[in-house]
């Protein structure tokens, strides 16, 4: 009877313990991770700036901003980026954008509109 009582004890604990790591997998918030945003055109001058330490440089199509990124307008230039899905932004002449944050959280148990809060502020002088 011992033997019939301590089996069945660790099947029960077995199966306690499978389903409370089956469950506390199943609930998460998501990952979220730093994006780039993406150049869609640009016309004129335009400089770029990876962060406050780099040296400004032209911006090109292949170029990617990140947070801390800024980017500068001479008189005829203008760019338009898509920072996050969703948001575009468009830097007229004559303007200083700097990009202060580019983030997404993407729900990892969905494979339809997985994207639960994306973040993206910028500051225009």
């Amino acid at each position: 009877m011992n033997k019939l009582f301590s089996t069945e004890g660790h099947t029960v604990l077995l199966f306690g313990l499978i389903s409370v790591a089956a469950l506390s997998s199943g609930c998460w918030r998501g990952v979220s991770r730093q994006v780039l945003a993406t150049v869609l055109s640009f016309h004129g001058d335009v400089a770029y700036q990876g962060s406050e330490q780099e040296r400004s440089q032209p911006l090109t199509l292949e170029t990617n901003p990140g947070s801390g990124s800024v980017l500068r307008t001479s008189g005829g230039g203008r760019a338009d980026l898509a920072l996050i899905p969703g948001a575009l932004l468009h830097i007229s002449s004559n303007s200083e954008v700097r990009i202060e944050e580019l983030r997404l959280t993407k729900n990892g148990n969905e494979t339809e509109d997985g994207i639960v809060s994306p973040s993206a502020r910028s500051r225009a002088n």
